[in-house]
């Protein structure tokens, strides 16, 4: 429960405030972008509520990053495919390595 709020602290009024400049750097213009989203959707006259929101609002990684992650299986089973001489068995681990990179993307 400790690691849920590392890098804050509580204040005098028991307000939890961010004190991890690592976080206040990644999510700093990140209020000014929302409202000048927001801004531009009600001004072209659609609602708030279809509005698409920054990635960085929802995630501390980079798209690259998360990429990276969803096909890291992919060295393991395509070293071995290519260790077979087996089609049938390069093909098993070919889909292994989509598999484990799909559940990871969608996970």
């Amino acid at each position: 429960m400790k690691d849920r709020f590392a890098g804050n602290k509580l204040n005098k009024v028991y307000d939890l405030v961010c004190i991890d400049e690592r976080l206040l750097k990644a999510f700093k213009g990140m209020y000014a972008e929302v409202l000048k989203k927001l801004a531009t959707t009600l001004m072209s006259g659609r609602s708030p509520v279809g509005m698409s929101l920054s990635v960085r609002i929802f995630e501390p990684e980079s798209l690259i990053s998360r990429v990276s992650n969803w096909w890291a299986l992919y060295p393991h089973y395509l070293n071995q495919a290519t260790k077979t001489n087996d089609p049938i068995e390069r093909f098993r681990l070919l889909i292994a390595a989509l598999i484990g990179g799909m559940h990871m993307g969608i996970s």
